[in-house]
């Protein structure tokens, strides 16, 4: 397993290598990348984890605190607790105060989305750079020495190859994930729009949810 592992970790490393100089931007892009994926990913895993829905959150409104066990993370949590420690007991003002908690989190909701679609657009187009590049230099050993430097033409176009289908690899499946969060935090919207709707009907109020 050892032997195996060091084998792989080479042949990385000299794919790496045969990219050029362009492999160092598009492996900056693809750690930045990963990391925002997985911080959003882990984000809305620990929302859904405990989902208390706006039963439960109306109930916390009457008692006036969520419960202890409560996910902390969960929509309604997000919601209930910042608004129990502004509510004034004034059903126009407690609306307003739900619908601005609403907008907040309606944008936390979509954090980091449009820097995940940007870098997984920006991927191919550092790859098809890549290929300018190597073409370039493969024809300028062309003109250079003609066919006789097989080594060096096959050099250039290793590069312009390695880079595009680098590019590609880091495009696609951002480009993915972006869309299936992008479809997680609108489903996560919708459920809070519903919560606040419910709750603002009796913002305010004593009367039952």
């Amino acid at each position: 397993m050892g032997a195996g592992f060091y084998n792989a970790l080479a042949g990385a490393a000299e794919h790496f290598e045969s990219g050029g100089p362009l492999m160092y931007p598009l492996g900056l892009l693809c750690v930045v990348l990963g990391l925002l994926i997985t911080y959003k990913a882990l984000w809305f895993f620990r929302m859904n984890r405990q989902d208390e829905g706006r039963a439960q959150a109306c109930l916390w409104v009457e008692k006036g605190v969520p419960d202890k066990d409560a996910n902390p993370h969960s929509l309604a949590s997000l919601l209930v607790k910042p608004f129990l420690a502004r509510r004034t007991g004034d059903p126009k003002i407690d609306k307003g105060i739900l619908q601005e908690i609403e907008k907040s989190l309606s944008a936390r909701l979509f954090d980091h989305l449009a820097a995940i679609g940007v870098l997984a657009g920006i991927a191919p187009l550092l790859g098809l750079l890549g290929t300018v590049l190597g073409m370039m230099a493969a024809f300028d050993v062309l003109m250079a020495f003609g066919t006789g430097n097989v080594a060096a033409m096959s050099k250039s176009i290793s590069e312009a190859l390695v880079t595009t289908k680098t590019g590609l690899l880091i495009a696609i499946p951002g480009l993915y994930m972006k869309g299936f969060l992008e479809s997680r935090a609108q489903n996560a919207k919708m459920r809070l729009s519903r919560m606040v709707m419910h709750l603002a009907v009796t913002a305010g109020e004593k009367s039952s949810c």
